[in-house]
This record gives C-alpha cells, sequence and structure tokens, in this order.
C-alpha cells in the first residue's frame, strides 16, 4: 500500500469535516429537547437566521428550530472541539474568516434548511436586518 498523497490527506481531512458538522447539526434537537438555558433574545435571533421562516394567515412562525439550538449549544462544547482551527479547514472558510457564510458553524447550524443558497439565505438576512 502506498502513502497518501497530500491531495488524499487534505480530501480525507476535509471529509471528516463535513462528517462532524453533519453529525453535530443534531446537537441541536439535543439541546431543545432538552431545554438549553440561554438568553432569550439570542435564540429568537437564532432562530431568524437559521430557521425556515413560515407565514399564513398573517400568522408568521420559524420551523426547524433545532438549527437555532445547534449554533447555541456550539458555542458551549467548542472548545473542546478537535483541531479545527488553521489556514486550511476545507471545505469550509478558514476559522478567523470575517463576512463568509461557509463556516463550519453555519453549515450545522442548518443553513440547508432555509431552503436557498447559503450566499443568498445571508444576503436576505442582512437584507432583513437592515
Amino acid at each position: 500500500m502506498t502513502a497518501p498523497t497530500p491531495e488524499d490527506t487534505a480530501l480525507q481531512d476535509a471529509t471528516c469535516r463535513m462528517a462532524l458538522t453533519a453529525y453535530l447539526h443534531d446537537l441541536g434537537k439535543f439541546a431543545e429537547r432538552a431545554r438549553l438555558a440561554t438568553d432569550e433574545s439570542k435564540r429568537l435571533l437564532h432562530e431568524q437566521m437559521y430557521c425556515p421562516r413560515r407565514e399564513e394567515k398573517g400568522r408568521v412562525w420559524h420551523t426547524h428550530k433545532h438549527a437555532a439550538y445547534t449554533v447555541l449549544a456550539w458555542d458551549l462544547i467548542e472548545r473542546r472541539f478537535p483541531e479545527l482551527v488553521g489556514d486550511d479547514v476545507s471545505p469550509f472558510a478558514a476559522w478567523g474568516a470575517t463576512d463568509v457564510d461557509d463556516s463550519m458553524v453555519n453549515a450545522a447550524g442548518g443553513l440547508g434548511h432555509r431552503l436557498v443558497a447559503p450566499g443568498k439565505a445571508w444576503k436576505e438576512r442582512k437584507i432583513a436586518d437592515g
């Protein structure tokens, strides 16, 4: 068996990060059911950012609330994560990068639940927030 190439190693690392992100997306389901203690204004903000918004007959609500709880719980366990910081955290943006929407926490938080491309979801949120 030959040693993996640097490209093979990078792809495997990216795949592992993506798998961890998918797994941690369900973290919010546990946090929501456990009634994670959190500031209500922060929770409501995260619901606006990560959860699909529905309107019907003048009523407005958010679905998939576990997505908001994923990000809230993420903040509590982040310091215990494996090495996720550095210049190469593909397929996600670098940890300290700003003005990006392809971070690991956003992927786990459920931008996919917004049913639009992540970049569009963030642009819509920025417009809605003013």
